[in-house]
């Protein structure tokens, strides 16, 4: 059964862990702006232009052929348009993931010869910086910690002659301090075609536990809000090191939180 060499950018290279002794690297800079946000009954109000640049990198070590860790910081340049015409900003590292995909299940030939499932767990902890912004309201940095868990699926097929995947992922976050707890779901389909060529259909869900209507919307930093959000992007490998990945995102429906679309190019090397 063949082993993915394109895993979804999201999601944490999705349910598969890496083989003993090799490495990934994911070097994203993406692109998001928006003049609306969806209030707390979802619909959109007009905003001053909001933006944001972030480049991240995802870097992941197979341990074992059934423990795969890995590390995911994030650095932000957040801007928006201010009525007095002094704009706000603030740029630094927004936060530092650090996780461990654990591997429970592997099994092929579910339905046929050519299709295999896959199920792990992973636990996450994020670390924030401390916001040492001029304006505490709009910082790159949440200045709290955030401990996460989440359950993973995978299911690999091959249909005419290329191997394809469906991925779903659902999980927790505790957040330390005011912002509510959240809960999410993540859902790729990767199609591969040509040998090369991998198209990638996202969606990932996520809602606060609790809602809080005294709290007010943050696009540098949503506290507590909703938000569906669509990706589509293309990946091509360029051999067997390297991939090249170029997408786009939508915000299409939400509380709390920011209209908005986006675009993103990727880098993914394999050691």
């Amino acid at each position: 059964m063949a082993i993915f060499l394109l895993f979804p950018l999201q999601g944490y290279a999705a349910s598969w862990t890496l083989e003993e002794g090799k490495s990934q690297l994911i070097i994203t800079n993406s692109f998001y702006h928006t003049k609306e946000f969806f209030d707390k009954t979802s619909n959109k109000q007009k905003q001053p232009k909001f933006t944001k640049f972030e480049s991240d990198y995802l870097y992941e070590y197979g341990y074992n052929d059934k423990l795969t860790i890995g590390f995911h910081p994030r650095i932000q340049r957040i801007s928006q348009d201010a009525p007095s015409g002094r704009n706000l900003s603030d740029t630094g590292i927004a936060s530092i993931d650090a996780f461990a995909r654990v591997g429970v299940f592997n099994k092929s030939k579910i339905f046929h010869d050519d299709d295999a499932l896959v199920l792990s767990i992973q636990p996450l902890v994020k670390l924030s910086p401390p916001n040492n912004s001029s304006n505490k309201n709009f910082s790159v940095t949440s200045d709290q910690s955030d401990f996460e868990i989440r359950s993973l699926a995978g299911y690999s097929f091959k249909y005419l002659d290329n191997y394809h995947f469906i991925n779903a992922e659902i999980g927790y976050r505790l957040r330390e301090g005011d912002p509510s707890n959240e809960i999410f779901f993540d859902g790729t389909l990767g199609v591969r075609f040509q040998d090369t060529y991998m198209f990638l259909g996202q969606i990932f869900y996520t809602s606060s536990i609790q809602e809080n209507t005294n709290k007010g919307v943050s696009l540098s930093n949503p506290l507590d809000f909703e938000l569906t959000k669509l990706q589509f992007s293309m990946v091509k490998e360029i051999n067997k090191k390297y991939s090249l990945q170029l997408g786009i995102f939508k915000n299409i429906d939400g509380e709390n939180t920011g209209v908005g679309n986006g675009g993103l190019v990727s880098l993914w090397i394999n050691f």
